[in-house]
């Protein structure tokens, strides 16, 4: 998608220098540009950080669904006592639990593999 995003700007950014000066100054024109850059510098990294996130929580929903035990707010959520919600992305204690886990909801963004040794 970046690369898209990439090729359909610089091809405004020919278009753009190839109207004439007398419609649109080199000063309005680089400043066109000017801002442009900018917000593809955002969108850029801006793409990457949810990429990377969105990474993290299907590697945090895949270790749970492979029966691994995650650490999230200092509980120890495993199959046993937890589900996990897809729509949320959160871990929600299971009916008949122990009072431990009662109405406990952890966001899985919160959450960390933990270390089998």
């Amino acid at each position: 998608m970046r690369y898209i995003i990439a090729i359909v700007l610089l091809l405004f950014i020919i278009v753009l220098f190839s109207v004439d000066d007398e419609k649109l100054s080199k000063k309005v024109k680089f400043s066109i540009v000017g801002i442009l850059a900018f917000i593809a510098v955002f969108g850029y990294f801006y793409e990457g950080f949810v990429e990377k996130k969105s990474l993290n929580l299907q590697e945090i929903a895949l270790s749970f669904n492979q029966n691994k035990t995650l650490v999230c707010k200092g509980y120890d959520i495993n199959q046993t006592n937890f589900n996990f919600s897809y729509a949320t992305s959160s871990f929600i204690a299971k009916k008949g639990v122990s009072d431990k886990f009662k109405d406990v909801m952890v966001d899985a963004k919160d959450c960390k593999i933990k270390d089998e040794k």
